[in-house]
């Protein structure tokens, strides 16, 4: 709501308006990964017939704690450079474009193979089920990591040095 009819007031609310909606996309793109990286960890697994590399308590230690910690720092994201020179999104424009969707499947194939690959060559060295299962948990929350440093940017590059800077909740 605004108090006045000052234009600088109306631009802040659009301005702040566009920052927490890349935000939002960028936590969307930051969660999706991961949550379909752990999936298809478990689908490949069940239909492979092989011992599932996830027990369920490090499924849910992975959501509850890394995922949930991670994605809050990216609320606090500021609003990258030029927000206010981008055109207006279209009503009907879906909150993520094809082109986040391939990079959304993309990394999800990565951490998913990353992690299936790991608990294989550990479980192939003759380490016991427990730490071939804790080397895919870490795999996997490693992953999370680097697809958070990567999700801070939509429309810049990710490999600046604002990418481990300029938020404090990171």
């Amino acid at each position: 709501m605004l108090a006045d009819d000052n234009f600088a007031t109306i631009e802040g609310a659009v301005h702040e308006g566009r920052r927490i909606y890349d935000n939002i996309r960028k936590s969307v793109v930051f969660l999706l990964p991961t949550s379909i990286g752990m999936g298809l960890v478990v689908l490949a697994s069940v239909l492979l017939g092989a011992e599932p590399p996830l027990r369920p308590t490090q499924i849910l230690w992975v959501n509850l704690v890394t995922a949930i910690t991670l994605s809050i720092t990216l609320a606090y994201e500021p609003a990258e450079p030029g927000i206010m020179q981008r055109r207006p999104r279209d009503r009907d424009a879906n909150l993520l474009p094809m082109s986040l969707w391939f990079r959304v499947v993309w990394v999800a194939f990565f951490i998913g193979a990353a992690a299936l690959l790991s608990y294989r060559v550990m479980s192939d060295s003759g380490a016991s089920d427990a730490v071939a299962s804790t080397t895919a948990v870490s795999v996997l929350v490693l992953g999370q990591i680097f697809v958070l440093f990567n999700s801070r940017f939509l429309h810049l590059s990710s490999l600046h040095p604002r990418a481990l800077t300029g938020n404090k909740a990171t």
